[in-house]
């Protein structure tokens, strides 16, 4: 890293905020005090906020400010002080003392270049050796400490405290003046108090709307104001309120994008918007609600003199394919009063689906009329569930871990003649549990079946692995029939497999079944049991009791969704539930669109 002229310090928090503004970052009063104190007292800025709010670019815009070196150490999970402070360079010293050995005229000269190996010529220098050499001409950046252990943390607030280092072979090494330090965190984990009071703290949160559009000015110039405000109310207003977490910087990147795209072209703003604001396939709901709804202008009206277009509410899933009512004409969402009635008409039709969309997450199952039944049924398949993982026994060969790889430590020692120069390590896997499905489709679960068994394709299309089994007096395997890719036809098959549909009910005797034929298959064993029913027990509680207590020593966890939950006058007085419930990890809902995706979501909290 090269040195670098330092400009004088800003001498008020005014002039902090306009110097970081000249950088195109717009500070509040809060953070710009925050960073003069730094300045002023030489003590260390701890930023906390959401991921994405911009903690990291404020080093960044300081560094080149203030005309100052960034130096960046980057926290992870395991790392150590001699990854952030500094190593010896052992393959170059051991080969240094071999070649002096061999050509060394006389004992004393070999033992001096002996002595000269633990200098500064093999000091390998880190992060934090590197700030401390620069002083106050150095930003040092300390990213996502939360990220790293417990006795890191204990050593960084060690050398926060005096600024100084200590090499048993060179001796100690202190900053002049001390750098100016920046520690960020997304509070993964609580940071311990000692850290927290050495430190001036400051919380970066999502900014208002007026704020936000003059970041995104500053960032992207040259877009039009109305088209600015637009963006930033889909992402401030709908998307955050949803649960999606987008930053300033996703929101920054995605006018960007605009910039490159017709941003007249609908689908170009809905497709630009997936690529930049949306991180997961979890999202993707969320985003096309929002995305619909304010560019139709189905929450309040699009503005006066304009013309709502956008996708379909039954936007794209994970296939990858656009809405099936996407306009493919060119709709300009600030296009002038005088736009073609044709267009205006479609706009008006597909803002009215997504309207209903909406609708449709919160109403019971019972409740669905023969024409909603189709686009309930498109909300379910597309359902796309977190992922449950578990820890192996096996291990896999690691950058980092706990335990020494001395098979592949020992190969690599051959390269240098048996110095044992470089360790390798080796951590446990992580495998996705199985989730294992068992429906109830007797009669008193007539209304929810179906829903239920679209929800069981949408998981099995979700990439995790699954088995789902239909239940009422008998068992049946319906795994293979849900893995076809047309759903219709998937579905069709498993209906006509299943002999019972609308039949009885007998939980005890099917979980019996259930244990005998697959309780001993590996899949079973550590697996996420999911058993969608009414609790509504024809036969013996007692054997409902016993099988479900066999059960809980083979899965991981048992949740039980029952669709009468969503009631609250909800209690579980049934005979069936009655015994269940001393062996169930969770009871939840399972009467509406919006009870099985928080379901789905819960998933993958699952370790």
């Amino acid at each position: 890293m090269a040195e670098r002229q330092g400009a004088a310090a800003p001498g008020s928090p005014a002039a902090v905020a306009e110097l970081l503004r000249s950088r195109a970052y717009l500070a509040d009063r809060g953070l710009a005090t925050a960073v003069y104190l730094g300045l002023t007292l030489d003590q260390p800025l701890l930023l906390e906020g959401e991921a994405g709010v911009g903690k990291t670019e404020v080093a960044r815009t300081l560094a080149d400010a203030l005309g100052r070196c960034l130096v960046r150490l980057q926290c992870y999970e395991g790392i150590d002080a001699s990854q952030a402070l500094y190593e010896w360079d052992y393959p170059r010293q051991l080969l240094h003392l071999r070649a002096v050995t061999d050509t060394a005229a006389d004992r004393d000269a070999a033992d001096g270049a002996v002595n000269d190996l633990f200098g500064p010529r093999f000091l390998l220098e880190r992060p934090l050796l590197a700030a401390l050499r620069r002083g106050d001409g150095a930003v040092l950046l300390v990213d996502e400490i939360d990220r790293a252990d417990d006795e890191f943390e204990a050593f960084l607030l060690e050398l926060l405290s005096d600024f100084q280092i200590t090499i048993p072979e060179i001796g100690t090494i202190a900053a002049g003046r001390p750098p100016l330090v920046v520690l960020t965190s997304n509070r993964t984990r609580e940071l311990h108090d000692a850290l927290k009071r050495r430190c001036l703290y400051h919380w970066i949160g999502y900014p208002e709307l007026e704020r936000e559009v003059e970041i995104v000015r500053l960032r992207a110039p040259g877009l039009p104001e109305p088209l600015v405000r637009e963006v930033v109310a889909i992402v401030g207003r709908l998307l955050r309120e949803r649960g999606v977490a987008v930053g300033p910087g996703q929101l920054v990147r995605y006018q960007a994008a605009l910039t490159a795209l017709d941003r007249t072209d609908v689908e170009d703003l809905y497709w630009a918007g997936r690529a930049c604001l949306v991180t997961g396939h979890q999202d993707l709901p969320a985003y096309e609600l929002a995305f619909a709804e304010h560019f139709l202008g189905t929450a309040g009206g699009p503005p006066s003199g304009s013309s709502p277009s956008g996708p379909d509410a039954d936007g794209p899933g994970a296939a990858g394919q656009p809405p099936a009512s996407l306009p493919t004409k060119r709709r300009d969402r600030l296009s002038p009063p005088d736009a073609e009635e044709g267009d205006r008409a479609d706009a008006a039709t597909v803002g009215e689906t997504a309207s209903s969309f909406e609708v449709l997450r919160h109403k019971s199952f019972p409740s669905i009329t023969p024409g909603e039944r189709a686009t309930l049924d498109e909300l379910l398949r597309r359902l796309r569930p977190g992922l449950p993982m578990r820890t192996t026994r096996r291990t896999r060969p690691s950058a980092r871990g706990r335990q020494l790889d001395l098979r592949r430590s020992v190969r690599r020692s051959l390269r240098t003649e048996g110095e044992l120069l470089g360790r390798h390590w080796r951590r446990r896997r992580r495998r996705h549990r199985t989730i294992v499905l068992l429906l109830d489709v007797s009669g008193s679960m007539t209304s929810y079946s179906r829903a239920l068994l679209q929800f069981a394709y949408g998981l099995g299309r979700g990439g995790v692995p699954l088995e789902v089994f239909c239940f009422g007096t008998r068992l049946t395997r319906i795994t293979g029939m849900l893995r076809l890719r047309d759903p219709d036809d998937a579905l069709e098959r498993a209906a006509a497999t299943v002999v019972d549909w609308d039949g009885g009910t007998r939980i005890g005797e099917s979980l019996r079944q259930f244990v005998r034929a697959w309780g001993r298959q590996g899949f079973v064993r550590q697996s996420v049991l999911l058993i969608c029913s009414d609790g509504l027990e024809r036969g013996e509680p007692a054997l409902l009791g016993e099988q479900l207590e066999r059960l809980s020593r083979l899965c991981h966890r048992i949740v039980w969704v029952n669709p009468l939950k969503g009631d609250p006058g909800f209690e579980p007085v049934s005979r069936g539930m009655r015994a269940a419930l001393p062996y169930l990890d969770d009871l939840v809902a399972g009467d509406t669109f919006d009870s099985l995706a928080a379901l789905a979501g819960r998933l993958g909290g699952d370790r």
